[in-house]
C-alpha cells in the first residue's frame, strides 16, 4: 500500500506484518530508523511504526564500516538500537468516508490520539 502526502512523500507499507525499515539519518555508526508493521484485519488496516535510535558501533562495526550507510530502505535484520513507538495508526472505510485514527505516546504517561475523517 502506498500513501502519498505532500508534506512527507510517499510512504510505502507490506499488509502482511513483517517489518519494513527506513534510515531516516545515518553518520558513521549512529543512525535513525523509522521500523513499521501493517497488518490487514478484515476492513482495517493498522500501521504500527518505531523510532530506533542507535548510538554507536555494535560488535564487528567500525566507523569506516557501518552496517547502515546512508538514508532509504534497508534490512530491518540490520537495524540495532533502543526502540520506542512513534504511533499506531487504524484506517478503515465507514460508507464514503475514510477514517485514520492515530495514537502516539506522550512523555508522561497519557498518549494522545488524533481522529481525521476524509469523504469525497
Amino acid at each position: 500500500m502506498t500513501v502519498r502526502s505532500p508534506s512527507v512523500g510517499p510512504e510505502r507499507y507490506r499488509l502482511d506484518g513483517k517489518e519494513t525499515a527506513t534510515v531516516l539519518s545515518a553518520k558513521g555508526c549512529v543512525n535513525t530508523t523509522r521500523i513499521t508493521t501493517a497488518v490487514v484485519n478484515r476492513d482495517h488496516v493498522t500501521i504500527t511504526t518505531w523510532i530506533s535510535v542507535k548510538s554507536a558501533c555494535v560488535h564487528g562495526e567500525d566507523e569506516d564500516d557501518p552496517l547502515i550507510v546512508a538514508p532509504g530502505a534497508t534490512d530491518p535484520a540490520k537495524v540495532f538500537g533502543r526502540r520506542t513507538l512513534e504511533s499506531i495508526s487504524d484506517i478503515y472505510r465507514d460508507g464514503d468516508a475514510l477514517t485514520v485514527s492515530t495514537t502516539r505516546p506522550a512523555p508522561g504517561g497519557v498518549p494522545t490520539s488524533t481522529t481525521t475523517i476524509y469523504r469525497r
